[in-house]
């Protein structure tokens, strides 16, 4: 079915006339709508830990290097059997691996 004759435009000024309210209303919220952002949880704890990795003391880097030099050079030694129990402990503590094994 087609209707002839209908004039949008005038459909269209005659809603505006009827409801200048809503303009506004719309143009209030508008202007007072503010943008907000929420963080997640991991996404703090992630802020967190890089805050707190940029608080490292760089002397350590002192200590680093050392030990560097003394393995290229040689000179560092450890303990094998102190080395595996601490290997050991640690995949005892990461592995769930039960107690007696």
């Amino acid at each position: 079915m087609k209707i002839n004759g209908i004039d949008t435009k005038h459909i269209a000024r005659i809603y505006g006339q009827s409801h200048p309210k809503r303009k506004e209303e719309d143009r209030a919220r508008e202007t007072s709508r503010q943008d907000t952002m929420d963080i997640s949880p991991r996404a703090r704890e992630i802020q967190r830990l890089v805050e707190k990795a940029e608080k490292i003391d760089v002397t350590r880097l002192d200590k680093v290097e050392e030990l560097r030099d003394s393995i290229k050079s040689g000179k560092y030694r450890i303990s094998s059997e102190e080395l595996a129990d601490k290997l050991i402990q640690y995949m005892k503590d990461n592995m769930d691996i039960p107690e007696g094994r």
